[in-house]
């Protein structure tokens, strides 16, 4: 099989990060066209709201970048490492969007600026939602298929 295009690649990623949310009970809105800042919406039963910026690299130790990233307070940016065997979960960190800008570096002059995977395995755990839920202002409770919600 081969690797996907940048465009099966990206779209891949989006689709696995909303796929995940939503099995954790979000709402998740998809942004559709190329003009865009954020490419999805996850909200909560209380109505709040985050935006979602997604990087996916198939195989790579990096996730190239473009622009920096929002650093709104809602504004998250998740990174996905798809990799090679279909079999096998993705990787996924989710990053506040202004230490996502601040992790960005210019490791080769005549390439793209990127976020090295070393760097964020430093700082973020694969699949933790504890930014979601805080910024959503969720808690799990006891089982992990129930949750509470705090009061506005």
């Amino acid at each position: 099989m081969n690797e996907p295009d940048s465009q099966q690649r990206g779209l891949a990623g989006e689709y696995y990060v909303a796929f995940t949310l939503s099995r954790l009970g979000y709402d998740i809105g998809i942004t559709i066209g190329r003009a865009k800042v954020f490419d999805m919406m996850a909200t909560c039963d209380t109505g709040r709201t985050i935006n979602i910026q997604v990087k996916s690299t198939y195989h790579g130790y990096d996730w190239l970048v473009g622009d920096k990233f929002d650093m709104g307070e809602n504004s998250i940016v998740a990174l996905v490492r798809l990799g090679r065997d279909p079999k096998r979960q993705p990787e996924l960190y989710f990053v506040p969007g202004n230490r996502a800008n601040e992790l960005i570096t210019h490791k080769y002059q005549n390439h793209s600026p990127r976020i090295g995977r070393s760097f964020v395995q430093k700082e973020f755990r694969d699949h933790d939602f504890e930014i979601i839920e805080r910024l959503l202002r969720r808690q799990y409770g006891k089982s992990r298929n129930t949750y509470s919600t705090d009061s506005p």
